[in-house]
């Protein structure tokens, strides 16, 4: 598995729980915790999943490109800011323009 930057630089606005994000997904908790592991929804944050609104929305819609670009850490581009607008996430000054660098 490739190293996936999910929540990074970390948002509190655009974090999901496991139990918002299996009742959003209709799967139960184990099945959302092999999914997150798998198609990178989520990370860890000391011993605690946390999901991300934009990856879930993004698998959800199938958006596999765009999805990639979020792993890669994407944060400046029209199109993954639009996510997070989508999410009603605000990404400060300072994370577009680290990522654009």
């Amino acid at each position: 598995m490739t190293n996936r930057l999910v929540l990074i630089p970390y948002i509190p606005d655009e974090r999901m729980s496991p139990e918002e994000g299996a009742k959003l997904l209709g799967v139960s908790r184990s099945t959302l915790l092999r999914w997150s592991h798998d198609f990178g929804l989520g990370r860890l944050i000391g011993k605690k999943l946390v999901l991300s609104r934009v990856a879930v929305q993004l698998w959800i819609e199938e958006q596999h490109e765009l999805l990639a670009r979020y792993h890669a850490g994407d944060r400046s581009s029209e199109q993954i800011r639009h996510q997070f607008a989508r999410q009603r996430i605000e990404l400060p000054a300072e994370v577009i323009a680290a990522a654009a660098e």
